[in-house]
């Protein structure tokens, strides 16, 4: 799990997050060529970022297991998510995003309960349609939706353009009846 980092290497942040289905990967690809917004940005990288958790080149294996057994403290079930408006270079949501919200605060506090600690991040969800070559934009559009069916541990290598998963955590839909 450990990796030698020479002096010059660029960081490798890591981070929990959601990354959208196939589906609606394939729905902000289409949106992102209609709105003419540069394809630099592989579409596999699409996410929402939950929790930045620092540089991730020499992370030692007992801080990663502590990570995995957090993350799988969460008791947590399936979710819809759903993004309506470009704003910039993001696709962004409004009051449909608020189960996003309510899991990401119960991450980060279940993160810090386990004594991890998680950078300042001020949430605002969103996903990257690309970076570099920003332009003003504010354009509605009809939601963009998914369920949240996991979240993920991923290691974003700078310098090559894409992400090293690292462990994925399902979220797990609780039964609300027997049938007998």
């Amino acid at each position: 799990m450990t990796s030698q980092a020479s002096p010059k290497a660029q960081p490798q942040p890591l981070y929990i997050m959601a990354k959208p289905t196939a589906a609606a990967r394939t729905k902000i690809e289409n949106l992102r060529r209609e709105l003419g917004i540069s394809a630099s940005y592989d579409p596999q990288r699409f996410h929402a970022t939950l929790a930045p958790l620092g540089d991730g080149r020499d992370l030692p294996q007992p801080l990663f297991d502590l990570i995995r057994v957090a993350g799988g403290s969460l008791s947590a079930e399936p979710f819809d998510v759903a993004f309506d408006r470009v704003q910039g270079n993001a696709l962004v949501g409004g009051k449909a995003l608020g189960e996003l919200r309510s899991f990401q605060k119960n991450l980060v506090d279940r993160l810090t309960a386990f004594c991890l600690f998680v950078p300042e991040y001020d949430f605002h969800p969103h996903i990257s349609l690309t970076y570099g070559a920003y332009r003003e934009r504010n354009v509605t559009l009809p939601p963009i939706r998914w369920t949240v069916e996991e979240i993920l541990l991923v290691r974003s290598i700078h310098g090559e353009g894409r992400h090293e998963m690292l462990h994925r955590w399902p979220l797990i839909r609780k039964q609300d009846s027997f049938d007998f």
